[in-house]
């Protein structure tokens, strides 16, 4: 992978933190770093040679990734660019990093300086946070909005989204014969347009059953080379659309409600956070005056979601559930929910209008 990067720092210059300690702080009475172990855990990639990397080899990776795609877009731009400044600014960056004086997100600390980012120059794993409105839902292709917040969640972001879409009352539909196969690739397009195809044969009129065949996916615990980590093998796909099958299915003839569009979305973070490298976040935006989405995580309202049965689990974990409050909001509508399990929570329109740091209206 070394020819993807177009700047690269000196090795004398790093060879000089190979044998340096990194200050990573708090240790326990057996001298293990907390974030030591917290690095290893979850941003540490596992080498070429089966090794994971060292903090320093971190450093080089972001770093040079860094400047690379900096270089790049000067150079395919036209814009000035001094090496020597570059090396030098680059070096301090790197000291500082090491030194733990400043941080790439967590999502650059895994991604920066990767096949995903430098060859593919996929920018979107690299992202912490996205939000994707259920208002732009398409009823030629429903099942693309929801396509769109899968693939963010394999690439590691996080997704915001909300139930608006209930407004459109779309209904849903049995799919009929005959049965049309997709056979999926070995790629993360692969499993997300899966998905996709399934929900447009029920949320689309007169379509055919869809089905699928999983013998190009690659077998649990094999290496993912370009976003990295292991392969969960096909078992959490083929979960996944059974799960679709089983409560989308079981609610043909309704439409598609703020509780169905949050289903769809939980039950896709239950296979990607089968994914062996990163859980998938998601957050839920709802409205104050939707009982359906205030009991969304109320076991005596709707137990199957909120299942722990080892055998049948529900999915109602897989998001954070907020409603969209302003002032005037009562808070007393929801304090016994809240004392029970903490949700639903608070997302103030309000202020995030006036203050938001965004230009786009709230």
């Amino acid at each position: 992978m070394s020819d993807v990067f177009s700047f690269r720092l000196s090795e004398e210059f790093v060879n000089k933190y190979v044998g340096i300690e990194p200050p990573f702080g708090f240790k326990d009475a057996g001298l293990n770093s907390l974030g030591e172990i917290t690095f290893i855990r979850t941003y540490s990639r596992v080498k070429e040679d089966g090794k994971k990397e060292r903090w320093h080899e971190v450093c080089k990776r972001v770093i040079e990734g860094m400047y690379s795609v900096q270089k790049n877009h000067a150079k395919e731009n036209r814009l000035p660019w001094n090496d020597y400044k570059a090396q030098k600014s680059a070096q301090e960056a790197f000291d500082r990093m090491f030194n733990l004086k400043w941080t790439p997100p967590g999502r650059g600390l895994w991604a920066f300086g990767t096949p995903m980012t430098m060859e593919k120059r996929n920018s979107a794993a690299l992202q912490n946070c996205a939000m994707v409105s259920t208002r732009d839902i398409d009823r030629n292709d429903p099942g693309a909005l929801f396509a769109w917040v899968m693939d963010a969640l394999m690439l590691g972001v996080g997704v915001g989204f909300d139930t608006i879409g209930q407004d459109k009352e779309m209904p849903i539909y049995a799919p009929t014969e005959p049965v049309v196969i997709y056979e999926i690739p070995d790629t993360r397009e692969g499993w997300v347009e899966s998905v996709r195809l399934l929900l447009n044969s029920m949320l689309r009129p007169n379509q055919n059953i869809q089905e699928f065949k999983y013998d190009l996916i690659r077998p649990l615990g094999a290496p993912i080379k370009g976003f990295g980590g292991v392969s969960s093998g096909p078992q959490p796909l083929i979960d996944l659309h059974q799960r679709i099958r089983k409560v989308i299915g079981s609610r043909i003839g309704e439409t598609l409600d703020s509780r169905a569009i949050v289903d769809i979305v939980n039950l896709i973070g239950t296979c990607v956070v089968s994914g062996n490298v990163r859980r998938s976040a998601t957050l839920a935006l709802g409205s104050a005056g939707d009982d359906d989405f205030i009991n969304l995580k109320n076991s005596e309202v709707f137990p199957e979601r909120n299942s722990f049965d080892s055998e049948n689990p529900g999915w109602a974990w897989m998001s954070n559930n907020s409603i969209a409050a302003t002032v005037g909001t009562k808070y007393e509508d929801y304090v016994d929910l809240i004392s029970n399990n903490g949700e639903p929570g608070f997302i103030w329109l309000d202020v995030a209008r006036n203050y938001g740091r965004l230009a786009d209206p709230a």
